[in-house]
């Protein structure tokens, strides 16, 4: 195995999935070897309370291919790939789940269709998607139509893991909560410098459940601020607090003198609140955006580093032992 430094990165965050990370490891090594090309692993381990971070210092002891980042605590996905962006070392960033929801073996097709493409970013697109239709494939079309409108980049699957990007784009950026879905628009990539290819869709080890509420939530308020991030989000969000102001003391105002006999004006009394509203999510994600440029939501307690080693033979081994093991608990599907 080569020890050059590396072309390719590999970034997966992972949490509380102890069982995942040596079939996760190999399988992304399989894939990537026969490339030819030297290439890193990165897995953010995000404050896992099981034993998935040993085995992760285990696996880079004797494989100086992965780099361990251990968070000081758990963050969400967006601030974990974020941790994970800001250690890459290669100029093609590649990216998949940590659950072996995705096939480490569609890591080559990424990097064919970025590079032969001469593109700047390149999503996976899950066919034959599994789950209910009304609480996971009709709010994800939903959110992915309003991604699309926001950013005017024609993704159809923001919440597939398997990404590939230049990884130019993908430095000094921080990624707040949510923003993960709005990549790789939010990292600058213009709509003729993207492409899709589909992927298989395989059973989740672990979930983050169906759109809920909160999630619709904050979906539709980055929706809405995104606009304005291509501008100085910063003085935006002041403009936006006068905004919230006025909009609430014309309010106040309305309903007073709809209260006192004049009917009419309950509709601009909700037009006004719906003015207030409207400026209180974006203000407050424009806010989050900039703090998390300035201070990033994640705290590393420690990154592994390892001089080479030549002993993935060993690494083999335990993987299949490993994926056996995971068949006869019914933890992997044939």
């Amino acid at each position: 195995m080569s020890h050059a430094a590396p072309e390719i990165s590999v970034v997966a965050p992972i949490h509380n999935e102890e069982k995942s990370v040596l079939p996760l490891f190999a399988g992304i090594c399989s894939a990537l070897e026969p490339l030819g090309r030297p290439f890193e692993v990165i897995f953010v381990n995000d404050a896992s309370t099981d034993s998935g971070g040993d085995v992760m210092d285990e696996i880079a002891a004797e494989n100086s291919v992965l780099r361990p980042i251990h968070l000081e605590d758990r963050v969400d996905l967006a601030a974990a790939l974020s941790a994970g962006f800001a250690a890459v070392r290669g100029e093609i960033v590649l990216t998949l789940d940590g659950n072996l929801r995705n096939n480490p073996a569609d890591l080559p097709r990424l990097l064919n269709a970025l590079e032969s493409g001469k593109l700047e970013a390149v999503n996976g697109c899950r066919k034959n998607r599994r789950g209910s239709y009304w609480s996971r494939k009709l709010p994800s079309q939903l959110a992915n139509a309003a991604i699309r409108l926001a950013t005017g980049v024609p993704i159809h699957d923001s919440g597939c893991g398997l990404r590939a990007y230049r990884a130019h784009h993908l430095k000094g950026i921080c990624l707040p909560y949510g923003f993960h879905l709005f990549t790789p628009a939010v990292f600058g990539v213009k709509r003729r410098e993207f492409g899709e290819i589909e992927v298989e869709d395989h059973p989740r080890m672990e979930t983050l459940g169906p759109y809920g509420g909160k999630r619709m939530l904050r979906l539709a308020a980055n929706v809405l601020a995104y606009p304005y991030l291509r501008g100085n989000p910063r003085i935006t969000a002041r403009a936006l607090r006068i905004v919230l102001f006025l909009a609430m003391l014309a309010a106040a105002g309305c309903l007073a003198l709809a209260l006192g006999g004049q009917p009419l004006l309950y509709v601009a009394t909700g037009a006004l609140a719906l003015t207030a509203a409207y400026a209180y999510n974006v203000r407050r994600t424009l806010d989050l955006w900039c703090e998390s440029q300035e201070n990033p939501p994640y705290r590393v307690r420690a990154v592994q580093e390892n001089s080479p080693s030549e002993q993935f033979g060993d690494l083999e081994m335990r993987f299949l032992e490993e994926v056996q093991s995971l068949l006869a608990d019914g933890g992997l599907k044939r």
